[in-house]
């Protein structure tokens, strides 16, 4: 493992955040936190595929709070139905027709590509754009997200989804996938020092992790999420990160291997960064783990040997 010195200013910081919470509470939280993880992780391993939950788009205005409860806890959730099959065939057959006809798009891995570093094309921008896929998005942000103070929040309207040009996919049989290891996506140092954000992992920070919503929206909107202008570090706020699936093969592999415990990976993160006792002040309690390199998300267990 990797140790990445952080600058000294960050001593003070920490010790400004870990002054919130004594050094027993913060401990006692992590020891909950990873008994926590270890109990959520046998349940997904009991469960595999079922452990994630799954409806389909023509019964989405029927969900009882109980269903909704489930999705909300779990993190993800599977839709079913979304797009015609005929036209989402039709939408792949149209992007192997660009490969084809456009051999040096660019991509990986080299000499096999199916990752593709392309955004724009005919088949992306129809399926972005699609009515069911925008109705999709904010079900998602009109039923999950909330305010528990109950303010309305200028300039936030969950109605109306904003669309995240990303790339695409298209797997090949036969191959090992080992481009992108699991991994968080988000900021890493940038939780500790911009103010909104350490007000939304507030609870995480003083010791009452289980107290955290991460589908509370206050503060979390007006945070910044990118403080040291990395190339493709997204700055805003995903509420949902969606993926549509135009294959069933496809949507196998990412059931199987999208399980994941809403906030407890973010949590863990947090915590772990912060669980070196108060009062140190040398800077190899400062980067004990690389998941606090500054504007790189932690992958995986080589980031963050609790992360399974």
């Amino acid at each position: 493992m990797v140790s990445h010195e952080m600058p000294a200013r960050f001593i003070e910081l920490k010790r400004q955040i870990i002054a919130a919470a004594t050094e027993e509470r913060l401990m006692a939280s992590w020891t909950d936190l990873l008994q926590e993880m270890a109990k959520r992780t046998s349940e997904i391993v009991q469960h595999g595929p079922d452990h994630i939950p799954q409806v389909n788009f023509n019964d989405l205005d029927n969900l009882t709070p109980e269903q909704l409860d489930v999705i909300r806890q779990k993190g993800c959730v599977v839709i079913r139905g979304v797009v015609d099959s005929v036209e989402a065939v039709q939408w792949k057959a149209d992007l192997d027709e660009f490969i084809k006809n456009n051999p040096h798009a660019p991509g990986s891995p080299e000499g096999d590509k199916q990752f593709f570093d392309l955004y724009w094309t005919p088949s992306q921008v129809k399926a972005r754009a699609h009515p069911n896929v925008l109705k999709v998005n904010a079900w998602l942000n009109n039923n999950l997200y909330r305010c528990k103070s109950g303010k309305t929040i200028e300039g936030v309207d969950l109605s109306v989804p904003l669309t995240y040009a990303d790339r695409f996919r298209i797997r090949h049989p036969g191959r090992q996938w080992d481009i992108h290891p699991p991994h968080i996506d988000g900021p890493t140092i940038e939780r500790w020092e911009d103010g909104n954000l350490r007000r939304y992992y507030g609870d995480v920070l003083s010791g009452n992790w289980r107290q955290h919503d991460p589908y509370e929206l206050e503060h979390r909107v007006d945070a910044q999420g990118s403080l040291y202008g990395r190339r493709e570090q997204v700055c805003s706020h995903f509420s949902f990160g969606s993926i549509l699936f135009t294959t069933v093969r496809l949507l196998g592999d990412c059931i199987k291997n999208l399980p994941r415990m809403v906030g407890l990976e973010r949590d863990c993160a947090d915590t772990g960064d912060l669980k070196s006792i108060p009062g140190r002040s040398d800077l190899k309690c400062l980067y004990h783990t690389p998941s606090v390199l500054p504007s790189y998300g932690p992958t995986g267990p080589p980031c963050h040997p609790r992360s399974k």
